[in-house]
């Protein structure tokens, strides 16, 4: 099986499944984590137009083996962008101009939805998927 070839969602997969053959599990995980670094699939303007400017919640995936995804599980509600005037004129900015940033979040979101919202922050190259809601 070329790994190479398959799409972070197919590895995600692919990752879950194979925990009962340790080799293919090690050598998805390395592949995984080499996808990681290049992942631009999701910038934070369009968190921020989501979550800030319309007013939606979006469950956010995130990439196995990534630090979100071990301190978080699989995925969060992300209800806003926590921003300072500052970041909220920047990233409204990059909106306009059509440009595309990428790293740390900060947000409010239920990690849990038994439990009440939490502040989390994590970077958005650990995003494997996002569902509008």
């Amino acid at each position: 099986m070329n790994l190479q070839e398959k799409t972070l969602s197919e590895l995600s997969i692919l990752y879950e499944a194979s925990a009962s053959n340790v080799e293919l599990f090690c050598l998805i995980k390395q592949e995984l984590k080499k996808r990681i670094a290049e992942n631009k699939s999701y910038p934070r303007e369009y968190l921020f137009e989501k979550c800030n400017l319309q007013n939606h919640s979006i469950g956010i995936f995130f990439i196995p083996t990534t630090k979100s995804y071990e301190k978080y599980n699989t995925s969060v509600a992300l209800i806003n962008l926590i921003l300072n005037e500052s970041e909220f004129e920047h990233l409204q900015i990059n909106r306009i101009k059509k440009t595309n940033t990428f790293g740390l979040i900060k947000a409010n979101a239920f990690i849990n939805l038994k439990e009440p919202m939490k502040e989390i922050s994590f970077d958005t190259n650990e995003i494997l998927d996002i569902e509008s809601r």
